[in-house]
């Protein structure tokens, strides 16, 4: 029994011993997240309402403290991309997503269909600081030993917890950073990125990441 794996909510969560709450935010290495707060303390979570920028502070215990992951908006909007293709639920090339992502969904798609409007922009199209809570900490996913060290002050035995990777995708050598993706992007994610700092400098080696297997598509 002692060998059997933690329970994992991969979904927002609280820590009523640690006065934590767990805000998912997806695209943002939520899963893993999830898993490793899970392993570090796994009788200590329970699941908790979605929140967001909208949520009533009312709604939040006094004196617990929330978290949660962002990411650059670059590898963001791939990594939605990618998940979506390879679950089926798009057909578009990046383009033509990052450009429906920017204009956003017209309703006659969402008519046709829901379910998959709510999976595809719950995950994708809502971008990370839509999910935040004002005046929660935020950590930034290139820089997770931060969150690392915040959860040791907590859990010491933290420190010796690897970070895991959970539902890496797939590389994709058919995505390009042509002029209308550049300005899809930036026109979606610019206020975010300049409101965390990122620079949308549309490099290469966003596009390199990703397993390195034959791609599914």
């Amino acid at each position: 029994m002692d060998n059997l794996a933690p329970r994992v909510i991969y979904d927002t969560k609280i820590n009523h011993k640690a006065k934590l709450i767990h805000n998912f935010t997806p695209k943002c290495a939520g899963s893993s997240v999830s898993a490793y707060l899970c392993e570090i303390a796994p009788s200590d979570w329970e699941e908790f309402p979605k929140i967001n920028y909208l949520t009533d502070s009312k709604d939040i215990p006094d004196g617990y403290t929330i978290i949660s992951t962002i990411r650059h908006p670059i590898p963001w909007m791939i990594s939605g991309y990618r998940m979506q293709r390879q679950k089926g639920h798009i057909q578009m090339n990046f383009e033509e997503y990052c450009i429906w992502v920017a204009k956003g969904p017209s309703e006659r798609y969402y008519n046709k269909h829901p379910a998959q409007f709510d999976d595809i922009w719950w995950h994708c199209g809502l971008l990370p600081d839509y999910h935040l809570v004002p005046g929660q900490k935020v950590f930034k996913l290139e820089n997770i030993k931060e969150l690392q060290k915040f959860i040791a002050g907590i859990y010491p035995h933290a420190k010796k917890i690897e970070f895991p990777v959970h539902n890496e995708s797939f590389y994709d050598p058919k995505i390009k950073f042509t002029k209308k993706v550049q300005q899809a992007i930036r026109y979606k994610c610019g206020a975010y990125a300049q409101r965390f700092g990122y620079d949308l400098d549309f490099a290469d080696r966003y596009i390199r990441t990703g397993v390195k297997k034959p791609h599914l598509l």
